[in-house]
């Protein structure tokens, strides 16, 4: 079901379960229902995590605002200078106190309890009424999300995942006409992309993976997350960090060397570097669809990714590099170390999902292959 319609006919159950089980109790007061269905519909959101961190800063507001209400009302009365004063102090505090989120609720609330007279309760009675409806709300929103109709962060995450990885497989090959000049044969699009397309895919790279880093709070607020789940996560939101990183640099890159010659001399092992990271892309795409891999390309990968790593070093023991300016020659280092830092997080972030341990992070070459920019820069700079 879709994401958006399911959010939909849950919210409207509870706000529906909530008014059925207000009727049937022997309130006769219609506000009771009225606080009750509002606060079920407002805390209902994605999954469990991202309810409790709602109902959490709704219960917050909803005490400071009930307690500093009655307080004012109790003493100074109601008019419009008591209620200056006590929505002005609620909120106050609530910003001393750092509850940013909660303070627009408190003061709001100040000032219903402010405003709504009861000669049978008194301010005090108000506002513990008015609190007790909203936690009753907010329960029933909590048992549909964990009992009635249950939707867990870790799912959410699972799927929000596999959509960062397709959008890194839409940006790899389309981010610019040198890949296509220099991997003859790799997946490339039928029309190049305008900058403003472009910028738009990157946008929503970066808006996906920060919402990876929300789920991941929400899964932490989660009962029954084991120590090793978070441990998981942790490690894999690094990986897509990382990968969101040298994409980002990737894109850079390739627009410098649009006029350049020098990756010519790189062209077969980088198409096959590039091939099999889209391969691989796809793969871990599809088994976190729940879609079964037939090849797992990680080994393959792997394969290319050091027979690229040979052949650049090769070029730094030929006479190649003395016929090329210096400048071009650290532009395609530049490319070339995102290029296999894609292929390096990529495979490591395979094997966490697979094994679903962490996966350490282990000596890379990265060093290696700046002691080889360096060294190519030396041996250019001779005369």
């Amino acid at each position: 079901m879709n994401p958006t319609i399911r959010h939909a006919l849950k919210t409207g159950l509870a706000g529906g379960l909530t008014w059925i089980i207000c009727d049937a109790s022997p309130l006769e007061d219609r506000t009771h229902h009225v606080w009750a269905v509002i606060s079920a519909v407002l805390v209902m959101q994605s999954n469990l995590g991202s309810v409790l961190k709602a109902v959490g800063s709704r219960a917050v507001g909803t005490a400071f605002g009930a307690v500093f209400g009655a307080f004012v009302a109790s003493l100074l009365g109601s008019g419009v200078g008591p209620l200056a004063l006590g929505v002005g102090l609620t909120i106050g505090v609530c910003t001393a106190l750092n509850l940013q989120e909660s303070n627009r609720l408190a003061g709001s609330t100040a000032a219903v309890v402010m405003l709504t007279t009861s000669q049978e309760l008194g301010p005090w009675g108000l506002a513990t009424v008015r609190f007790l409806d909203v936690m009753f709300g907010m329960t029933i929103a909590i048992l549909v999300q964990s009992l009635i109709w249950p939707a867990l962060a870790r799912t959410d995450l699972r799927d929000t995942l596999a959509k960062f990885l397709a959008q890194i497989r839409e940006l790899y090959p389309l981010t610019g006409s040198v890949v296509e000049g220099i991997c003859q044969g790799a997946p490339r699009p039928a029309t190049p992309l305008t900058d403003v397309q472009l910028e738009l895919m990157r946008t929503d790279l970066v808006a996906t993976n920060m919402a990876l880093r929300t789920l991941f709070g929400d899964l932490q607020r989660e009962p029954g997350n084991h120590r090793d789940e978070v441990a998981l996560w942790t490690a894999i939101l690094h990986q897509c960090d990382e990968l969101e990183h040298h994409v980002e640099g990737l894109i850079h890159a390739q627009e410098s060397l649009r006029n350049d010659t020098f990756p010519r001399h790189m062209e077969h092992p980088l198409r096959d570097l590039i091939v099999l990271t889209l391969s691989l892309l796809d793969g871990l795409t599809g088994q976190l669809h729940g879609v079964p891999v037939l090849t797992d390309f990680g080994d393959d990968l792997e394969a290319a990714r050091k027979r690229a790593d040979d052949a650049f070093d090769r070029l730094r023991h030929t006479g190649v590099t003395l016929t090329v300016p210096l400048p071009e020659v650290l532009r395609f280092c530049t490319f070339f170390n995102h290029l296999r830092a894609v292929a390096r997080h990529l495979i490591r972030l395979r094997q966490t999902v697979i094994t679903q341990k962490p996966t350490p992070n282990q000596p890379n070459s990265s060093a290696n292959s700046l002691s080889g920019t360096l060294s190519l820069a030396s041996s250019n700079a001779q005369p």
